[in-house]
This record gives structure tokens, sequence and C-alpha cells, in this order.
């Protein structure tokens, strides 16, 4: 069984406050930052810009930026798969990522995207990492969760020769027994009580 250590510092305050190069999540002990969740979500925050002002605006943005934390939290646990069994993954997945984080925070530029990078204490590097981890995890998803699977009859029934004590139980007998001395307190009434016993359990009531 696998432990993860997740650990929340705290929820992403609201945009009128955040910092956006604090650390906010740890995963495994890897941070992360306000940074990469807005990475993801400043396309969205744009347009609710447009659209609210004041408190609206900040409730909405704290909301989006916290689901997109929690999907950063699963992404990085699940990406602890891939790191287990490594793969190649195709740099043309990673360059289109990159360009969709440009196209969310950098106003489509991958010098905008660099500049606050920088701005914020991280680089083109890092974020191509994270542009590598996101392709990674939609390849597993997809492989794992995604793909259609279908399995035949024959391929059923030999899972199951091979793993019938998985669906199969012993048969098992509850047994419950009443001792009645034959010298006892009763040994002058003992076929009156006997009876009395066998018409009482006669209907299989344990009680």
């Amino acid at each position: 069984m696998k432990f993860f250590n997740i650990v929340i510092l705290s929820l992403i305050c609201r945009v009128c406050v955040a910092e956006t190069n604090s650390v906010i999540a740890s995963v495994n002990g890897e941070p992360i930052t306000v940074f990469e969740v807005v990475t993801e979500t400043g396309g969205i925050e744009q347009r609710m810009a447009q659209q609210l002002t004041g408190n609206k605006l900040a409730t909405e943005v704290e909301t989006l930026r916290n689901k997109a934390l929690t999907s950063i939290i699963n992404r990085k646990l699940i990406f602890g798969e891939y790191k287990a069994r490594p793969f190649e993954i195709p740099t043309q997945l990673i360059e289109n990522t990159l360009d969709q984080m440009a196209e969310s925070f950098g106003g489509g530029s991958r010098k905008k995207l660099e500049k606050a990078a920088v701005k914020f204490g991280t680089s083109m590097e890092e974020l191509k990492e994270q542009a590598a981890e996101r392709v990674a995890v939609e390849l597993l998803v997809n492989e794992f969760c995604r793909r259609k699977i279908s399995i035949t009859p024959k391929q059923t029934y030999e899972y199951y020769k091979e793993n019938i004590l998985d669906f199969t139980e012993p048969a098992m007998t509850d047994l419950n027994m009443i001792h009645i001395k034959k010298n006892g307190r009763y040994k002058n009434r003992f076929d009156e009580i006997l009876n009395s016993c066998r018409n009482t359990i006669a209907d299989g009531n344990p009680e």
C-alpha cells in the first residue's frame, strides 16, 4: 500500500492579496505555488475580470484557484506512478502544453510567460517540467481510465478458474448446544425439560 504526504499550507488568498510565488501546498515534499495554479487559471481569470468586480470577482477567483489546486494535487499523485515506471513523452506534446500555458497566463506569448516565470522565482525549465507532468498524467489517464476495454466470456471464465477461491466460500455450520445433566437439578423432570427445550428451538431461532 502506498502512502502519500499531502500538506495544505493555506487556502489560496483572494486575488487582491495573493502572493503569486508563495507555496500553498506540498505533495510528498514537492511544493505547489500560487504561480503554478495561476498558469492554469489565468485565462479564465481574465474573462472573469471583464464580467465581475469587487468581492464577487475575488470570491469567484478564489473558488477557481482552489479547484485548480485540487486538480494539481491529484495530478502530482498520479505522476508518482509515472516516475515509478517512466516512459518517453513526445516532445511535441510538451511544446503544445507550454503553448497552452502561455495562452492562459502569458497572453499567448512564450516570452511573456518566461518573464513572468523569472519574476516569480521559477524558470522556463521548471515550466517545461510542469508541462511534461501534465502530459504524462494525461497519457496515463487515457491509457488506464478512458480506453475502452473489451473482455470476452472466455477471458472471464479463465480468470474465474485461476482465482476460483476469490469467488467461492467454503460451507460452514453454525452449531449451538444446550447441555442438560441427567443427574442435575432437573433430574426429577428431565424428560419434561428436554421436550420443552426441543419445542422452544424447533423453529431454529437462536434466541
